[in-house]
């Protein structure tokens, strides 16, 4: 598929509303080529959820390596809260981003667009921050064109498919999770 539109935005979530566990077979669908969801409370590894659809060897290596403190697409996410589009070019030429974007383009990964994940919960501190982000190799236009064209709607796909993460009884056990994805004010 080469240009989404509102009607395959809209077919997309009603699919995950009906069916929260076919966001692969959506991604695929809307030629996004793979999403990766990184969740945390209370900023510690100990409640953290990570889940993808990223090649299995390039998880492993991240997760092994801690790649999650460095990754300039995670730490920026900790002071954003709009969706952008991301690339090596967009962060600063420093040994760990060349090393972490080299070792990314290993496995085909090397720009998308990621959803900053912001919220506090029902309990007093407990406050949940993460990332959504679609990795893909449409060119830089096409993702801008993508965000502009149909943000609401991204950032819809995303709750619904972070909603039923939040709202699974084998994380954080908690039930009244309203999630701000990202604003949708520009």
């Amino acid at each position: 598929m080469n240009v989404i539109t509102h009607h395959d935005l809209d077919l997309a979530i009603q699919k995950l509303k009906s069916h929260p566990n076919t966001l692969k077979e959506v991604t695929i669908e809307l030629g996004l080529a793979t999403w990766g969801c990184f969740l945390t409370k209370n900023n510690g590894e100990k409640d953290t959820l990570f889940e993808s659809t990223y090649p299995p060897m390039w998880l492993a290596e991240y997760l092994e390596f801690q790649y999650y403190k460095i990754d300039p697409v995670v730490l920026e996410a900790r002071h954003s809260f709009h969706p952008y589009i991301w690339n090596k070019e967009r962060y600063p030429d420093t040994e760990s981003n060349r090393v972490f974007f080299h070792r990314a383009a290993r496995f085909g990964i090397s720009e998308g667009i990621t959803f900053p994940i912001h919220h506090h919960t029902s309990k007093e501190h407990d406050y949940i921050y993460g990332i959504f982000t679609f990795s893909t190799h449409k060119p830089p236009h096409e993702l801008n064109k993508l965000l502009a064209d149909h943000r609401e709607k991204l950032i819809e796909l995303v709750n619904i498919f972070v909603e039923a993460i939040l709202q699974s009884p084998n994380w954080l056990k908690e039930s009244d999770y309203n999630v701000m994805i990202a604003q949708t004010d520009t």
